[in-house]
């Protein structure tokens, strides 16, 4: 139904197999499988990104911050709870050049999931990339956890898929220098990736004036895309109307996909959680992927 429209090539004049067409789905559809935690193997990968996923991190970072501002807990709530995933899809990474990615990034051959890789057929690498981290947050520690799948006879996927996992509270400057140090990896191994990502947190639902469930957050939503001087493409509520997603084409970020004739870089979904009476609320670029299927 859809396909990605952007796509950036590591400058190796190498050349590069077609782009798969994936599909958009709704947020919270359950996905194939998962690694090590993090990584979903699905039909759904983005490939193609323009630049490095810094700019739009440091874009979407600004976004969010009303929505963070207004996360479970209050007041009493003082580091940014905000929890993030991005992820790069790889194109045509070869055995020898993953382990290059791997020593890089200070992954080694993964343990603990070994039999779950195994009868995936997968190489899993992981571990924790050290960053350089300074300000409010540095405390929680220099390295994020990065985990590296490969899938050596390409009957999956063609390159590997990385995701970097950072603990809630992280800061921008570390966020995107974690990102950038993945991209310089992938630059000395000459690697064409994609890069895509996501944010989600909670808001305490009593906290939320609201005339229907349909209308959860949806000031805050508002003033989210209107600061992006977003256009709405699509979107999709579940029949309860729990379940809000929303897909937007905004000026301001540099990785779009192509859905219904439509470019869109941005999705929203919020949920409305009466377990912990909470509106659970994710934000992603271009698309919402990653590990979105678990439950946080």
């Amino acid at each position: 139904m859809n396909e990605l429209m952007v796509r950036t090539q590591a400058q190796t004049g190498m050349r590069r197999k077609p782009v798969r067409k994936p599909k958009l789905v709704p947020i919270l559809l359950a996905a194939a499988a998962l690694l090590a935690g993090a990584i979903i193997i699905t039909a759904q990968r983005p490939t193609g990104s323009t630049g490095s996923a810094t700019n739009d991190l440091a874009y979407v970072w600004g976004l969010t911050a009303s929505l963070a501002s207004q996360q479970a807990g209050g007041s009493d709530v003082q580091m940014d709870q905000r929890r993030w995933i991005v992820r790069y899809d790889v194109e045509q990474l070869d055995n020898g050049q993953a382990l290059q990615v791997a020593n890089l990034l200070g992954l080694q051959r993964s343990r603990h999931d070994g039999q779950d890789a195994e009868q995936a057929g997968l190489a899993a690498y992981d571990g924790m990339m050290p960053i350089e981290g300074e300000g409010k947050f540095a405390q929680l520690g220099n390295s994020v956890p990065v985990t590296m799948a490969v899938d050596p006879d390409k009957s999956r996927f063609e390159g590997a898929i990385l995701v970097m996992k950072p603990e809630a509270g992280i800061s921008q400057e570390r966020l995107t220098a974690a990102a950038r140090r993945i991209e310089q990896a992938l630059h000395e191994t000459g690697a064409a990736f994609a890069y895509s990502f996501r944010v989600a947190s909670s808001i305490a639902a009593n906290t939320m004036p609201v005339s229907g469930e349909s209308e959860m957050m949806k000031p805050l939503f508002d003033a989210l895309t209107a600061q992006a001087g977003a256009a709405l493409v699509e979107s999709y509520a579940d029949s309860s109307g729990r379940t809000i997603s929303e897909t937007w084409r905004s000026p301001h970020l540099e990785a779009s996909i192509l859905t219904k004739d439509k470019k869109a870089n941005l999705q929203l979904s919020r949920h409305q959680n009466d377990t912990a009476n909470t509106i659970d609320w994710i934000v992603g670029v271009p698309i919402i992927t990653g590990d979105y299927a678990q439950s946080e």
